[in-house]
C-alpha cells in the first residue's frame, strides 16, 4: 500500500498516456487488445533490465533462473487462461465497454463480489493455494483506493485524481502488481545495526 500510496501523492498521473513496457503492445483498450500471447509480455516484462538480487548475487535473467522461472511460468498460464474460452467468464468480466480482469473489478452488488471471490477461488485451486500473494491480492489494494478516491479528494483533489487514474491505468492493462512488506535479511547477531550491514 506505501508504493500505492507513494505513487498516488507523488506525481500527477494520466492513464492515458501510459503504455505497456517497451513496446506498446498492451495500449489503453482493455487487456483483450493485446495481440502476443500474455506468457511472452509477462516474461518479456521481467527482462527489461530491472536489477534483481537474490542471496546476495544480481540475477541478470530472471526469466533464466530458476529460482523465478516456476513463478513466471505459473503466472503466465493464469494471464493466459483469461484469453480462453474455458475461463474467460470465471476471470474476466464485460465492464464499461472493455473486457477486464474480476480482480480490478470495483464491485458495485452482491454479484460482481461474487464473481470476484470466484476469481480469487480460480487463483488459489490453480496455484493449490501455494501463491498466497498472487496479483490478485494487489490488485484489491488499487481497487480499495479507487473506492476511497472521495475521502482522498477532501484532503487534495490531484491525490484523489491520481488514484482514479492509477487505477484505470492498472486495470486497462491489466497489471501484475507485487509487494513487500518486510526489510531483507540482515545480521541480527551484531550489536549495532546500520545502513551498510542491512545490504
Amino acid at each position: 500500500m506505501r508504493h500505492t500510496l507513494g505513487v498516488c501523492l507523488i506525481r500527477a498521473i494520466d492513464a492515458i498516456k501510459f503504455h505497456a513496457h517497451g513496446n506498446g503492445d498492451a495500449g489503453v483498450g482493455g487487456l483483450f487488445s493485446w495481440p502476443l500471447e500474455q506468457a511472452l509480455i509477462m516474461s518479456a516484462r521481467c527482462a527489461t533490465g530491472r536489477e534483481v538480487w537474490h542471496a546476495g548475487r544480481r540475477i541478470e535473467d530472471v526469466t533464466a533462473h530458476s529460482g523465478f522461472t516456476g513463478t513466471i511460468k505459473t503466472l503466465a498460464d493464469l494471464y493466459d487462461k483469461q484469453h480462453t474460452s474455458e475461463y474467460r467468464e470465471v476471470m474476466t468480466l464485460e465492464h464499461e465497454g472493455e473486457r477486464l480482469s474480476c480482480g480490478y473489478l470495483a464491485p458495485k452488488n452482491a454479484e460482481q463480489l461474487a464473481q470476484k471471490r470466484r476469481n480469487i477461488e480460480f487463483w488459489a485451486q490453480q496455484t493449490f493455494g501455494q501463491m498466497g500473494r498472487y496479483p490478485d491480492f494487489c490488485a484489491q489494494l488499487v481497487v480499495g483506493l479507487f473506492d476511497w478516491a472521495h475521502v482522498i479528494e477532501k484532503y487534495d483533489k490531484r491525490w484523489a485524481d491520481n488514484a482514479r487514474n492509477y487505477y484505470l491505468h492498472c486495470r486497462r492493462n491489466d497489471l501484475c502488481l507485487t509487494h513487500a512488506l518486510t526489510d531483507q535479511y540482515y545480521d541480527r547477531s551484531s550489536e549495532r545495526v546500520n545502513s551498510k550491514t542491512r545490504i
